[in-house]
C-alpha cells in the first residue's frame, strides 16, 4: 500500500519544482529587462541634461557677442561725430580765411583809390604852379599891346594844349591803372577760385565716401536682420519638434505584459531628440530700434515705401532710403521720421541734393544741381540758399561767386558772362542794384556808378 501511494506524490513535487524554475528564469528576465530599460531612461536623461547645457552655453555666448556688436557700434556712431565735428569745424575755418581775404581785398582797394586821389590833387597843384609862372612871365616882359596881345593869344593856346595833354594822360593813366586794378582782381579771384573748388572737390568726395559708407552700413544691417530671422526660426522648429515627441512618448513594456519568448536583443532603442548643433538664439537688443526690409510709411509731407531703421512708428535711429510715390528718392540718417545730419534728395525731375540736414530740411554747407545744369556750392539755411561766399554756375558758361541771402543773389559779387564780360558790384533780388562796375573781356571799363534793378543809371558815368 505505501508504495502505490509515494510514486504520483514524487511526480508532482518534480512538476512543481519545474514550473517553480520557470517562473523563477521569468522573473529574471523581467528584471534584466527593467534594468536594461532603466539604463536606457538613464542615458536619454544625461544626452537631454547635456543638450540643456550646451544650449545654455550658446545663449550665453550668443548674449556676450551681441553686447560685444553693440558696444562696436556704439563706438563708430561716436568717432562719425567727431568727424562730423571735425568737418564743420575746417568749414567754419575756410568761411573765415575767405572773409579775411576778402577784407584785404576791400583794403587794397581802398588804398588804390586814396593813390589816385592823391595823385589828382598832386596835378591840381601842377596845374596851379604852371598858372603862376605864365602870370610872373608875363609881368616881367610887358611887350607891346600888339605883341601883348599875340602872345597872350599863344601862351592861352599853349597852356590849353598842355592842358589837353595833361587830362589825355589822366585819363590813359586812370585807364592803365583800372586795368591793372582789374588784372589784379582777376588773378586774386581765379587763384582763390581754383583754391575753393579743390577745397569743395575734395568735400564732394568725403561726401561720396560718407555715402558709400552709409550704403555699406544698410546693406550689412540688412544682412544682420537677415540672419536674425534665421536665428529666431530654428528655435521655433525646435520646440515644435520637442511637443511632438513629448505628446507621443515610446511604449514602454510592464512584467505582466511581458510573453516569456521576448528576445531582448529586438527591443528598440529610445532615440535623441537633441540635434548635433545647437540652435542659434535670437538677437534681444534692449534698443526698440529695429530693422526691416520693407515698410509702408507715410507722413504730412511724404508718403512711400521705407527701407531701414525703424522704432515702431517712424524711420529713426540709422540709414535708411524712402522712395516717395511721386518718384522722389530720399537716403540718409534718420531720427524722429526726418533726414538729419547728411543725406541725399533726389527727385524724379532731375534734381539732385547731397549735403547737411538738420530736422528735414537742407542746412549747413551742400551741392544742389538742377535738371537744366545749374550748379550751387555753398551753404543753406533752413531749406534757402544762405551763404556769404558761394558759387553758382549756368550750362551756358556763366558763373557768380559772392553772397546769397533769401534763396537769392544778394550782396557784394562777381558776375562773369559767357562773352567774357564781368560785373563786379552790388546785387539785389538776383539783380545789379547799387554801385558797380562792368568791364569786357580785355579788362576795359565800360560803366561805372549807380545801378538800379539791373539797368545803368545814364547820369552815373
Amino acid at each position: 500500500m505505501t508504495t502505490t501511494n509515494t510514486t504520483p506524490d514524487w511526480n508532482l513535487a518534480y512538476q512543481q519544482l519545474q514550473a517553480a524554475q520557470k517562473r523563477v528564469e521569468l522573473m529574471q528576465e523581467q528584471v534584466q529587462l527593467d534594468r536594461l530599460l532603466l539604463q536606457q531612461d538613464k542615458r536619454n536623461f544625461r544626452r537631454r541634461w547635456k543638450a540643456r547645457n550646451a544650449a545654455l552655453r550658446h545663449e550665453r555666448e550668443r548674449e556676450q557677442e551681441q553686447t560685444t556688436i553693440n558696444n562696436n557700434n556704439q563706438q563708430q556712431q561716436q568717432q562719425q561725430q567727431q568727424q562730423q565735428q571735425q568737418q564743420q569745424q575746417q568749414q567754419q575755418q575756410q568761411q573765415q580765411q575767405q572773409q579775411q581775404i576778402i577784407q584785404e581785398l576791400e583794403q587794397r582797394l581802398q588804398q588804390y583809390e586814396q593813390q589816385i586821389q592823391k595823385q589828382q590833387q598832386t596835378e591840381q597843384e601842377l596845374q596851379e604852379r604852371i598858372l603862376s609862372y605864365e602870370m610872373q612871365l608875363l609881368e616881367l616882359e610887358r611887350p607891346t599891346s600888339r605883341d601883348k596881345q599875340q602872345e597872350e593869344v599863344d601862351r592861352m593856346s599853349e597852356t590849353s594844349n598842355a592842358r589837353h595833354l595833361l587830362l589825355r594822360q589822366e585819363q590813359e593813366l586812370q585807364q592803365k591803372h583800372a586795368q591793372q586794378l582789374q588784372q589784379q582782381q582777376q588773378q586774386e579771384l581765379t587763384t582763390l577760385h581754383q583754391a575753393e573748388r579743390a577745397a569743395w572737390d575734395n568735400e564732394r568726395t568725403a561726401l561720396q565716401q560718407q555715402i558709400q559708407e552709409l550704403q555699406q552700413q544698410q546693406q550689412q544691417q540688412q544682412q544682420q536682420h537677415h540672419h536674425q530671422q534665421q536665428q529666431q526660426k530654428e528655435p521655433r522648429l525646435q520646440k515644435e519638434h520637442e511637443e511632438a515627441l513629448a505628446a507621443a512618448p515610446s511604449p514602454r513594456p510592464t512584467v505582466s505584459t511581458l510573453p516569456s519568448s521576448t528576445n531582448l536583443s529586438t527591443i528598440p532603442s529610445i532615440p535623441s531628440t537633441i540635434p548635433s548643433t545647437p540652435p542659434s538664439t535670437p538677437n534681444n537688443n534692449n534698443n526698440n530700434t529695429q530693422w526691416v526690409m520693407e515698410h509702408a510709411w507715410h507722413s504730412e509731407t511724404y508718403k512711400g515705401l521705407y527701407t531701414g531703421t525703424w522704432d515702431g512708428q517712424q524711420p529713426h535711429g540709422g540709414v535708411g532710403t524712402l522712395r516717395v510715390d511721386d518718384g522722389t528718392v530720399l537716403f540718409g540718417n534718420w531720427q524722429q521720421g526726418q533726414l538729419h545730419h547728411h543725406g541725399v534728395i533726389a527727385s524724379m525731375d532731375g534734381d539732385l541734393y547731397y549735403g547737411a540736414f538738420t530736422k528735414g530740411r537742407k542746412h549747413g554747407y551742400g551741392v544742389l544741381v538742377w535738371s537744366d545744369g545749374r550748379l550751387y556750392m555753398g551753404l543753406f539755411r533752413d531749406g534757402l540758399r544762405d551763404c556769404p561766399d558761394a558759387t553758382m554756375t549756368w550750362p551756358y558758361g556763366a558763373t557768380y561767386r559772392g553772397s546769397f541771402r533769401h534763396d537769392k543773389r544778394n550782396g557784394h559779387g562777381v558776375y562773369v558772362y559767357a562773352d567774357g564780360r564781368c560785373y563786379t558790384g552790388m546785387y539785389q533780388d538776383d539783380r545789379p542794384h547799387g554801385p558797380g562796375t562792368l568791364t569786357d573781356k580785355n579788362g576795359n571799363v565800360l560803366y561805372h556808378g549807380q545801378w538800379e534793378w539791373g539797368e545803368f543809371l545814364p547820369h552815373a558815368k
